[in-house]
């Protein structure tokens, strides 16, 4: 038996998967915060000047998001059909609302990011706007234009910022769940690696709630 085929070898794929995603939201968060001086069409310039690493890249967080999703609703389904009824009511008792809807939320983000590509990737959501078809004074493509015309339509920002709440409620328990995976958690330090995990997701899921906001405000652009 292979070490995916037990039940912590999949929870560790799932754990793996989902750090090496985290990773990669930080940096996509920091360079998004240059939308806020005004040089998210430099940022993105300089990110598609290399257009073979930007679909590699593209390739292997699509294949890290399908491992994360696939045994995220396998263990789900799992966990589900072996509680016993007294069981699961006693642990719904003690357990948060994000914990208990991770599978929910876990879709929502997957719905959100379908949208997001069409939006900024293939540039079919508000496409009088796609950066494609546009450029800045200095000839670039323009990025900032299409997220600003993009994020003050209400449905758009919509979609943003609900996808912004399931992230932050998916990473209110995932984080700590997946250091608890790894073993990484004592007695005495578990309850601290709780409450920074949760404080992360927080700031994490503002930072970008800060710029659809920010926008919608009118404070930026």
């Amino acid at each position: 038996m292979g070490v995916i085929d037990s039940s912590i070898g999949r929870k560790a794929a799932m754990a793996a998967s989902g750090a090496l995603l985290l990773l990669f939201l930080v940096v996509h968060a920091l360079g998004n915060s240059t939308i806020f001086a005004g040089w998210l069409n430099t940022y993105a310039e300089h990110l598609h000047s290399f257009p073979a690493a930007v679909w590699i890249s593209r390739l292997v967080l699509l294949a890290l998001f399908a491992v994360h999703t696939w045994y995220g609703v396998t263990l789900t389904l799992e966990n589900r059909a072996a509680k016993p009824h007294g069981y699961a009511v006693a642990a719904h008792r003690r357990s948060t609302l994000a914990s208990r809807t991770m599978i929910w939320t876990g879709l929502a983000i997957a719905g959100f990011l379908v949208y997001h590509q069409l939006h900024v990737t293939f540039q079919v959501i508000h496409p009088e706007a796609a950066a494609l078809a546009n450029r800045d004074a200095a000839g670039r493509p323009d990025v900032m234009r299409m997220i600003l015309v993009g994020l003050k339509h209400a449905g758009t920002a919509a979609v943003y910022l609900l996808g912004m709440v399931a992230l932050g409620t998916h990473l209110f328990h995932g984080v700590a769940s997946s250091v608890q995976t790894f073993g990484l958690n004592g007695e005495r330090s578990f309850p601290r690696i709780v409450v920074a995990g949760r404080v992360f997701a927080g700031l994490l899921a503002l930072s970008f709630i800060g710029i659809s906001a920010g926008i919608l405000a009118g404070f930026i652009g």
